[in-house]
């Protein structure tokens, strides 16, 4: 709990991660230029966490597995955060990500 940039009192929600992507490239003649929109973590209609792939070339009949840092620090919830449960080891949050590749 705590205010928002106006001082709005509301509970607040810091995200520090990592998505592991795994890519396949099937394709026996060409590579491909891998890129994203910005990678979105979303809870309850609000971006907890935001992150951004990294542009690269992958060659033809390749895996790869990338990484994205998703970060958001101290985003307000405003009533939001009702649905957030309390365990013995943390929160349970709900997530929905965002992002076309």
């Amino acid at each position: 709990m705590g205010p928002d940039f106006t001082g709005v009192p509301t509970n607040m929600l810091t995200v520090n991660g990592t998505l592991r992507l795994s890519v396949y490239n099937p394709a026996t003649f060409f590579g491909i230029r891998v890129s994203s929109t910005p990678v979105n973590l979303i809870y309850s209609d609000v971006v907890a966490a935001t992150g951004q792939l990294k542009k690269y070339f992958q060659s033809r009949k390749s895996h790869r597995t990338v990484l994205v840092n998703v970060e958001g620090l101290r985003v307000p919830l405003y009533g939001a955060g009702s649905a957030i449960n309390e365990t013995k080891t943390g929160y349970q949050v709900p997530p929905e990500l965002k992002f076309d590749l």
